[in-house]
């Protein structure tokens, strides 16, 4: 297709409450982003078997991305261990993180599912590109790689109203609402970012809610 793909994903320029829609109206090839778990996916996906990239992030980082998220879009007025409490004891919306992996991490050799995880992603996007690349079964060249790794870059995307959700923040806060508070939807996109945030003390429980979820799993994080 001769179309970006931001272009179709651009769901909340004009409509939020009717995604559903949106999505159907898409002209194929479609590109749906979605946090939902493999179990709540159209059921039709077992027949037609789309092409499914699925990334994982440390689910330390994952619980500092999503307080900030829960904050900026949803005004969740909550301190960090409080939401920490919440996280662990899978209270939050979407359920258990470790359910939702590894309902994937189960597929992974699937030959429709390509199972990423975001350090990867963030330590050698080239590499991760070639992945994709070789997945989706589109051929890149160098240059189409140094390219890609520059629009990619988390500046650019931050910067790039396509995936940035600068119009859902908008609209939910106003227009003027990043310059004014400084704030943006997409932070830092940095591995680790949780040492800013944790305690040793929560680290810790962290630490042992993983290694308990992660039995008999093959699954493995580093901190």
């Amino acid at each position: 297709s001769s179309v970006a793909l931001y272009q179709y994903a651009e769901v909340f320029e004009e409509k939020f409450s009717d995604s559903v829609d949106y999505v159907n109206n898409l002209r194929s090839p479609r590109f749906i982003k979605s946090h939902l778990p493999y179990s709540l996916l159209p059921t039709e996906i077992h027949k037609i078997k789309p092409k499914i990239i699925y990334t994982m992030r440390h689910p330390k980082d994952v619980c500092v991305s999503y307080y900030h998220h829960c904050k900026l879009v949803h005004g969740f007025n909550v301190d960090f261990e409080t939401f920490c409490e919440l996280f662990l004891n899978n209270a939050l919306a979407g359920g258990g993180i470790f359910n939702h992996y590894k309902d994937f991490w189960n597929r992974r050799h699937e030959e429709n599912i390509l199972f990423l995880r975001y350090e990867e992603m963030r330590n050698d996007t080239r590499g991760t590109l070639k992945k994709i690349a070789n997945f989706l079964e589109k051929p890149l060249s160098e240059k189409d790689l140094t390219a890609l790794e520059e629009f990619l870059s988390f500046q650019e995307m931050r910067n790039n109203r396509g995936c940035n959700f600068a119009p859902l923040v908008e609209h939910i806060k106003g227009r003027d609402f990043y310059n004014k508070a400084g704030v943006h939807f997409m932070r830092k996109g940095e591995v680790g970012d949780w040492k800013n945030h944790m305690s040793r003390e929560m680290s810790n429980r962290f630490d042992e809610w993983i290694e308990k979820n992660n039995v008999g799993t093959g699954l493995c994080f580093n901190n």
